[in-house]
């Protein structure tokens, strides 16, 4: 009789230890949608943080779910003499209940993968965004110096410094210039 009393004492523990292990995958489940929309919408470098965080435990978790289901198997099947047959269905319903949770970790797991590839393709693209003004800036101004490269040198026989106007001409063609550029950029879409 004592055995009968052990056995269901044991089961009614890990039950309770089993079942508060829901709470922990469903705050974990609603941490990940809040880190999947911050990194979908405004990544930064503590999104990348907390989906670091969140993929630790997520492995602590499995960790620590992975042996208790097998040993939980192993109660369920009679692999143990102390657990009577009648308790066997009772570890079989706790092991059920684990391989439940594992297959939620995997998922989880699964998510956060996801959100970190989320993440860093959000964090590619402000990136690609930036290089291509930095890149239009560039082709704007990069004509522009070298009208200026040119102008700068220091040679006696250039007739277009003697020009009344020729310091206003290469500054309207540089205007000119600068402008077709933006507007040409503008019509692209690029700008």
């Amino acid at each position: 009789p004592m055995r009968r009393e052990v056995d269901f004492l044991a089961h009614d523990l890990i039950d309770t230890l089993v079942d508060n292990i829901m709470p922990t995958i469903e705050e974990m489940d609603d941490k990940s949608a809040t880190i999947e929309a911050e990194a979908l919408h405004e990544p930064k470098r503590e999104t990348l943080t907390s989906i670091m965080q969140l993929k630790r435990s997520i492995l602590a978790l499995t960790r620590v779910i992975l042996p208790q289901r097998e040993i939980m198997n192993g109660l369920s099947r009679g692999e143990y003499a102390l657990i009577s047959e009648r308790a066997q269905i009772y570890y079989r319903n706790i092991y059920d209940h684990l391989v439940r949770i594992e297959m939620l970790s995997l998922g989880l797991r699964d998510m956060a993968e996801s959100i970190l590839s989320t993440y860093l393709s959000s964090v590619s693209n402000r990136m690609n965004e930036v290089m291509k003004m930095l890149t239009l800036i560039a082709t704007i101004f990069i004509p522009l110096t070298f009208i200026v490269g040119i102008y700068g040198m220091n040679f006696a026989n250039m007739p277009e410094l003697q020009w009344r106007y020729g310091y206003f001409s290469i500054l309207i063609v540089m205007a000119v210039i600068g402008t077709s550029l933006v507007v040409y950029f503008r019509r692209k879409r690029w700008l």
